[in-house]
C-alpha cells in the first residue's frame, strides 16, 4: 500500500511539473509576442530627445485590425513645442488613430515625461491626410490622461484600440532615449523566417540637417527622422516627400526626380536647386542613386503670419516626418 501511495505521489509530482513548465512556456511566448512589435522609423529633436516607435497587435498579426499605414509629424511651429509629434495610424479596416505626443525631459535628461492629447483635424486636414473624418478613434486616451514617466532607454506601449469581443489590441511603442537610438528591430529571427533583402526596405536617415536653395542655407535643424518614406516642409512652397521604395512611390504618383549620395539629397522645384544634408549617411551605400519624390503643393503650415522669406526665422518653421507606408494614392482624382 505505500509502495502504491509513493508511486502516486510520484506521477502526481510530474504532472505539476509538467503543468508548470507548459504554462511557463506559454507565459513566455505569450510575453515574446507582445513585447516583439515592428519598429520603424525615429525622430529627434533639438533638446537631445531621441524616439524610436513601433506599433503592432495582440496577439501578433491578428486578423481585424491590420495596421495599413502609419506616420509621424515633427517640428516646430509656432503653435508646437520643439518635442513633440503627431502620431497617425490607418487601419486596414478603414479606421484612423490620431494623436500627439509630448516629451518632456527630467533629472538632467536621465527620465522623461510622457503627455498624450487629442488631436482634431479639420475636414480638409482628414481629406488630405485620407482619412475618413468620421471615424477617428480617440477613446483611447481616456486611459492617458496621467503623464507616463520612463526613464531613458525604456520602452513604452500603448493600447491604441480594443477589441471589446475578442480581446485584441492595437499597441503603439516607443523607445525614448537621451542618445541617438540604433536600428531596433525584432529579435529571435530564424532562418525559416528570412527573406531576401530589397531596397524598397531602406529607411532614409537624416539627422542634424540642413534645407540649402540655390547653394544658401534657409532651414537648419538638429533633430532628424527615418522612415521608408520621409518628407520636409517648405513654407510657401509645399511638402517633397522621398523614399526608395519604387514599387510604392510609384503606385502613389512619385517620380524619380531627386537623387541621394551619402549624406545629401538634390532637387529641382520652381527652377531652384534644393539640397537636403544630413550629418549623418542618409542611405548605407556609396555612388548616387534615384530617389523618388512627390511634391504636394496644398501641403503648408500656411499661417499668415508667417515671415515672408523663408530663411527670415530659420528654424521655428519647419516641419518634417517619417512614413512607414502610404496612403492610397490621389492622383486621379
Amino acid at each position: 500500500m505505500m509502495k502504491l501511495e509513493r508511486f502516486m505521489l510520484m506521477i502526481a509530482t510530474l504532472l505539476f511539473i509538467c503543468v508548470s513548465l507548459a504554462s511557463a512556456t506559454l507565459a513566455a511566448r505569450q510575453q515574446q509576442e507582445e513585447d516583439e512589435p515592428v519598429w520603424r522609423g525615429s525622430v529627434s529633436f533639438s533638446n537631445g530627445i531621441h524616439v524610436q516607435m513601433g506599433h503592432g497587435t495582440i496577439p501578433p498579426n491578428a486578423p481585424g485590425l491590420r495596421i495599413s499605414a502609419n506616420s509621424t509629424e515633427a517640428g516646430s511651429t509656432s503653435t508646437s513645442p520643439d518635442n513633440s509629434f503627431r502620431r497617425i495610424l490607418r487601419l486596414s479596416d478603414g479606421r484612423a488613430i490620431i494623436y500627439e505626443v509630448l516629451i518632456n525631459p527630467l533629472e538632467g535628461h536621465k527620465q522623461f515625461e510622457v503627455r498624450l492629447q487629442a488631436v482634431t483635424p479639420t475636414p480638409e486636414q482628414a481629406k488630405r491626410w485620407q482619412i475618413d473624418y468620421s471615424r477617428i478613434e480617440t477613446g483611447f486616451l481616456i486611459n492617458y490622461i496621467s503623464p507616463i514617466v520612463v526613464n531613458s532607454g525604456d520602452t513604452i506601449a500603448i493600447d491604441v484600440l480594443v477589441n471589446p469581443q475578442t480581446g485584441v489590441k492595437v499597441v503603439d511603442y516607443y523607445r525614448i532615449s537621451n542618445k541617438p537610438l540604433t536600428t531596433r528591430r525584432n529579435q529571435g529571427a530564424s532562418g525559416g523566417s528570412a527573406r531576401p533583402f530589397k531596397a524598397d526596405e531602406i529607411e532614409l536617415n537624416v539627422f542634424n540637417y540642413e534645407l540649402r536653395l540655390n547653394g544658401e542655407t534657409v532651414y537648419k535643424n538638429s533633430g532628424g527622422f527615418r522612415g521608408r518614406f520621409i518628407w520636409i516642409d517648405v513654407p510657401r512652397v509645399g511638402r517633397f516627400i522621398f523614399s526608395l521604395a519604387q514599387a510604392d512611390a510609384e503606385a502613389a504618383g512619385f517620380q524619380p526626380a531627386a537623387y541621394v549620395n551619402d549624406q545629401r539629397i538634390v532637387f529641382n522645384h520652381g527652377g531652384n536647386r534644393y539640397e537636403l544634408t544630413s550629418e549623418q549617411p542618409i542611405v548605407p551605400g556609396s555612388g548616387d542613386f534615384y530617389l523618388w519624390m512627390l511634391h504636394d503643393p496644398t501641403f503648408t503650415i500656411g499661417s499668415p503670419n508667417l515671415p515672408p522669406e523663408f530663411s527670415a526665422d530659420p528654424g521655428r518653421y519647419g516641419r518634417f516626418g517619417a512614413a512607414d507606408t502610404l496612403a492610397p494614392s490621389r492622383k486621379n482624382e
